[in-house]
Parts: C-alpha cells; sequence; structure tokens
C-alpha cells in the first residue's frame, strides 16, 4: 500500500479497532451496538464513537433489528453502507487489462478492457496513468467518491512499498507504481502480484470462502503457488513465493530455465504436456479439435483416449507430489487448482489425491478438498479482496474516517 501519510502511535490504535468494528460488521450485519461492545471487547463508549463517525463517513448505515425474546422497542441495527465509495481494479493478464469500478461489497459499477501495449519498452506508469485518466473522463460522475486504486499484475512485486522488480514481457524493472501513480493522482494504491491476490479473493468470498488454511496452485506454462496459513497470507508483502514448479522432482531429468535439471515445470508444465501430447496424436491420431493442445487433451481423455488420461494422470501425480511437502508443511483445508487441466478433474484430481494421500502425514488429510479455483485471469474480483483486507485492517478505513 502506498499513501502520502502513516498514522502515528495514537491513529493506529484507532486504525485498528475501526477494522474491528467494521470487520464485525460485515460479518455480523445487522448487529447491535452491545453487540458489537460484546464482540470486539471494546467499551460502549468507544463503539459509540466509532460507529458515529462510520456514519458520518457513509460507511455503514442504521436499520430495524430484531432479536428474538427481547420486549420493548426494537434495538438500532448496524449494516455496511457499501454503495457510497468505489474503489478502482486495473489488472494486467496475458495480452489484455482489464479495468473495473466496483464499491465496498464487490459490485460492478463500470468496466473496460483493452489490449496490452505490444512495444515491450512501454513505459509502464505512464501508460497506465493514461489509462486511468480516460476511465476517469468517461466515468466522471462515478468516479467522485474514488477510494483507492488496485493494481493486479504478474511477475515480482512488492506490495509494501508497490515496487514492481520484473513484469513478464516488459523490459521496465524496479519501478515504483505505485508511488508513481499516487503522485498523478492522489489516491492509495495497492499494488499484489496475481496469484496472492486470487488467493485473497478465495478466501474472502471464493471457492474456499472462510478458511484459514488453503494452498492456491496455478499448473500452466509454469506451475507456483500461494498459501494461506492461520488466515495469514504468505510472504504478503515480499517478493517471495512458493516456488514449487522449481521443486526438483527428477534430478537426471531435462534442464530447466533456472539451471537446475528435472524440476517440477520440466515435468507437468503445459510444454512438456503438449510435447508428449503431440508425440501421442503423432502416434494413436486421437481427434484433434479447435482451441488449445491441452483443452484438446483434456478432451480426448475424456472420450476414452488411454494415452491422454495416461499424460493427465502423470501430469497430476507429479504435481501431487510436491503439494504433498506443502500438505505436510501447513495441513491446508483446501487445496484450490488454477489450471486448463480442470477441464479433466475426474482425471486429474483422483491422481493428485491418491499421490498426496500416499507421501503426506498431515492431521487433516481425510477432510481434504481440492478443487477448482473461482476467478479466471480477466476477473478483477481479487482487487476487491485488496480493498477488503484494507478496510478489515483499518489502514483503508481510517483514510475514509479522515475525510
Amino acid at each position: 500500500m502506498y499513501a502520502a501519510h502513516q498514522p502515528g502511535h495514537t491513529d493506529l490504535i484507532r486504525q485498528v479497532n475501526a477494522g474491528t468494528v467494521y470487520r464485525l460488521i460485515d460479518c455480523y450485519g445487522p448487529v447491535s451496538r452491545i453487540a458489537l461492545s460484546r464482540l470486539s471487547l471494546l467499551a460502549p463508549a468507544s463503539i459509540t464513537k466509532i460507529i458515529r463517525e462510520m456514519l458520518e463517513a457513509r460507511l455503514v448505515r442504521e436499520c430495524g433489528l430484531n432479536e428474538p425474546g427481547l420486549r420493548g422497542r426494537p434495538a438500532t441495527g448496524l449494516v455496511l453502507d457499501c454503495a457510497t465509495w468505489h474503489f478502482l481494479v486495473l489488472r494486467m493478464t496475458g495480452r489484455f487489462l482489464y479495468i473495473t469500478l466496483r464499491d465496498l461489497s464487490g459490485h460492478e459499477v463500470a468496466g473496460s478492457q483493452q489490449d496490452l501495449p505490444a512495444d515491450p519498452a512501454t513505459c509502464i506508469p505512464d501508460y497506465l496513468s493514461e489509462v486511468v485518466g480516460d476511465f476517469f473522463s468517461r466515468y466522471n460522475a462515478l468516479t467522485e467518491r474514488l477510494t483507492a486504486i488496485t493494481l493486479i499484475l504478474p511477475g515480482v512485486i512488492d506490495a509494501a512499498s508497490g515496487t514492481v522488480h520484473r513484469i513478464p514481457y516488459y523490459h521496465a524493472r524496479d519501478i515504483p507504481l505505485a508511488q508513481s501513480l499516487h503522485q498523478r493522482t492522489g489516491l492509495t494504491i495497492y499494488v499484489q502480484q496475481d496469484l496472492k491476490a486470487s488467493l485473497l479473493a478465495e478466501h474472502f468470498f471464493g471457492a474456499a470462502k472462510g478458511s484459514d488454511d488453503i494452498i492456491y496452485l496455478v499448473a500452466g506454462r509454469q506451475i507456483e503457488a500461494a498459501v494461506i496459513s492461520s488466515g495469514r497470507l504468505l510472504h504478503k508483502n515480499s517478493t517471495t513465493q512458493a516456488e514449487v514448479g522449481h521443486t526438483v522432482m527428477d534430478p537426471g531429468g531435462r534442464r530447466c530455465d533456472c539451471g537446475h535439471y528435472g524440476c517440477l515445470n520440466t515435468l507437468a508444465g503445459s510444454s512438456p504436456l503438449t510435447e508428449r501430447w503431440r508425440q501421442s496424436a503423432a502416434e494413436s491420431g486421437p481427434p484433434l479439435l479447435p482451441g488449445t493442445e491441452i483443452a484438446a487433451l483434456c478432451h480426448a481423455a475424456l472420450s476414452g483416449h488411454l494415452p491422454s488420461q495416461s499424460i493427465i494422470r502423470y501430469s497430476g501425480e507429479q504435481i501431487g507430489r510436491s503439494l504433498a511437502m506443502l500438505v505436510n508443511l501447513f495441513d491446508p483445508e483446501y487445496i484450490l487448482i488454477d489450471s486448463a487441466l480442470n477441464n479433466a478433474a475426474e482425471i486429474f484430481y483422483p491422481a493428485l489425491y491418491s499421490t498426496i494421500k500416499k507421501e503426506s502425514v498431515a492431521r487433516r488429510l481425510g477432510s481434504l478438498i481440492i478443487k477448482p479455483a473461482s476467478f479466471s485471469g480477466a476477473d478483477t474480483r481479487p482487487g476487491t479482496a485488496l480493498i477488503k483486507e484494507a478496510l478489515y485492517s483499518g489502514e483503508l478505513l481510517h483514510q475514509l474516517l479522515q475525510g
């Protein structure tokens, strides 16, 4: 997160308290002030002050509250008022930039998409500033109460400072992206790597909503993972991530682009899978359909083509071996998979699970759930997760309460 000013000690306490109250209203609303005091362990006077400020900022609103067994005048309940404030999400993925204006509930207010610049020497801060300016001009009436901008992009990202150290395809290095956009817009800027942002979205309102222990795996050209353990996103504010694709599985195998031999990427990444698929197609001639080769591989496997099924099972077994190590370390409730191989989940997932079961001793292994991730690369809802986290922590909420 990048903003012009950081809170002092007293303000930090107020920030944390306000974030706690906001989270409780989101989780339990409609909820009374007395209930909030009990849940938050804050004094009733503190709750009254925080709620008064939130009402003035139009972050919450009052409503009727009927509690069974109580007599007399109904208590006044509190719920979030999400429609007043908006935020902007920009997501770079593949060849496209997706831009969405959302309210605090995550509801989409306006959106567009465009091709990313083809020139690898493009100045990313200038390009994004121009995009944001054009969006503001087009939707001027909707951006008057804008709270923040969230940027979700691939590459090596330092979320704490908003610095993009490296981004696929483009030459620029060590870009102070959040600082640059803040100086041009005056808004608080949140920048996060796409894998971590997607996992936060799954945690808040996706396939693993409410779970505090999740492994999120992307299996494509590269195999990557992100982890939430005990409710905390691992390496949230650093450039580090779980490089499971560079786990050495076969020391005598093919050389990986990292310099090692037999990494998981060389065994179960999309490139070696499609290579094996082409060999299989040449030998046994399964029906080729329009679309990606992985999609064709899955279709052939589901149609009963045994070599295709074997390729998918092999991929599941190799990825399962690497996942088993993470399961032993973090004992997750969920493993979420973002992969084109989800199209053949009935073949892919049993291979994953059987390998994990064979090579793991985690306590919750018997109740482990493996399922597809909810959000595709074009989905900007992970930006909502960054805003929700900032509101829950109080850092964005504190700014809104100060006007």
